[in-house]
């Protein structure tokens, strides 16, 4: 059962882990601490002590009642355990979205925080990713039955997590459980890519816990219901940061993820240039050799990649997108390579040749200097520039580039 050092939240193990014996302990007690794997102040000090007194006071005032009653042993006769029920909601950890025990908040904030057990978190929060996906999955589909079923699960974990002094849910009924839902999985995502991008060597684990056809289940069961709530976003965010991977690109390719990812993306929605930038560093990988016959080039040329992305060089109406000059940049990008693979290059000339005079006006250039932002930065975590950049319309084929402002 629960014991006074558990109601300290950690910070007792934490204290006398640097093994300075119990003097360091009350030294870490008595100080302020705001860490990914801890949350300790004055007034979690003060909530503790309160708590411990009353429970003192309980106690004493059964001692008291057996030494009257001349119990066996008197004032120590008195047979006395924590309540199984008890736990402290500490007011400063209110609120705060805690997953495998790491405040996922903090660590967003703080990735390179160096945590006890870093592959244990990246297996709490896929696993928590999974749940949230599955009940949001569950509250878009068109079974009333699946609705209902997600509305109760939902319902049971924010009481679960409200019980534990987690994320508090306002309201009632299933609208409220979906706020919620959303907003923990935008940020158990968000904790998923910064642990991935700060320890690239973990996106193997992420292969070997069997989470990768998750994530493209997910993308396409989000692409055939309501989808309101960014389900399929969320899940290429993963792909996108692992798609480097050689061990997740080989179950990548066996998921059919390209033309996964490119269904999610007709018609083009807001954030198809991030959708794209993941093909693009699959196909990367691919042409690296991480499939021996170059299997998602492969796929995409089977999917109308080719002719998706010459529409998407000469639509001029995507500014609804977040990088529209981006995601013509990426279009680029895979066209080329596609046409450079040893193996499905001449293919792919042969198809582009399709859209001569539109792709004509675009091989020549050199397009990655018209990025807006960094190719390796999720504008899902960071502040970016959103002005427009500037991409090469109509160069000539061996002149100098003329730049324009990209559609």
């Amino acid at each position: 059962g629960p014991t006074v050092g558990s109601a300290g939240a950690g910070v007792g193990a934490q204290g006398a882990g640097g093994g300075g014996g119990l003097g360091q302990a009350v030294r870490f007690f008595d100080g302020d601490h705001e860490t990914p794997e801890l949350i300790w102040d004055v007034v979690c000090r003060h909530e503790l002590r309160a708590t411990l007194l009353e429970l003192e006071k309980g106690l004493k005032g059964r001692r008291t009642k057996a030494e009257r009653a001349q119990a066996a042993g008197g004032f120590n006769g008195c047979p006395w355990a924590m309540p199984s029920s008890f736990s402290i909601k500490y007011t400063p950890i209110k609120g705060e979205l805690c997953v495998g025990g790491i405040f996922v908040r903090l660590f967003v904030k703080e990735p390179t925080y160096p945590l006890r057990d870093p592959k244990g978190f990246l297996e709490a929060c896929l696993n928590r990713l999974q749940s949230e996906c599955d009940a949001l999955i569950g509250l878009t589909s068109e079974d009333p039955e699946a609705v209902a079923r997600a509305v109760r699960a939902a319902e049971a974990e924010a009481k679960t997590e409200a019980a534990a002094g987690g994320l508090q849910v306002g309201g009632s009924g299933g609208q409220a459980m979906v706020v919620r839902g959303e907003d923990v999985m935008t940020q158990v995502t968000h904790a998923v890519v910064c642990l991935l991008r700060n320890r690239p060597s973990f996106c193997d684990h992420v292969a070997t816990l069997g989470f990768i056809p998750k994530l493209v289940k997910f993308i396409r069961q989000a692409g055939s219901n309501k989808a309101r709530y960014n389900i399929g976003v969320q899940c290429v965010r993963v792909i996108e940061v692992v798609a480097s991977n050689n061990t997740c690109v080989i179950q990548l390719s066996k998921q059919r993820a390209v033309e996964t990812l490119m269904a999610s993306v007709t018609p083009p929605h807001r954030d198809t240039a991030f959708t794209l930038e993941a093909v693009k560093k699959m196909l990367e990988a691919d042409a690296a050799g991480a499939t021996p016959d170059h299997s998602l080039i492969a796929a995409a040329m089977g999917c109308g990649t080719i002719a998706y992305l010459v529409g998407i060089l000469e639509k001029e109406k995507i500014d609804h997108l977040v990088d529209a000059s981006g995601a013509k940049v990426h279009a680029v990008t895979i066209l080329k390579l596609m046409e450079a693979d040893p193996i499905h290059g001449a293919a792919c000339s042969a198809k582009l040749a399709e859209h001569g005079p539109e792709w004509s006006r675009y091989k020549h250039q050199k397009h990655d200097m018209f990025l807006s932002r960094s190719g390796r930065a999720d504008y899902f975590l960071s502040d970016v520039d959103t002005g427009p950049s500037r991409l090469i319309k109509n160069a000539p084929e061996h002149g100098g580039p003329t730049p324009a402002a990209a559609a």
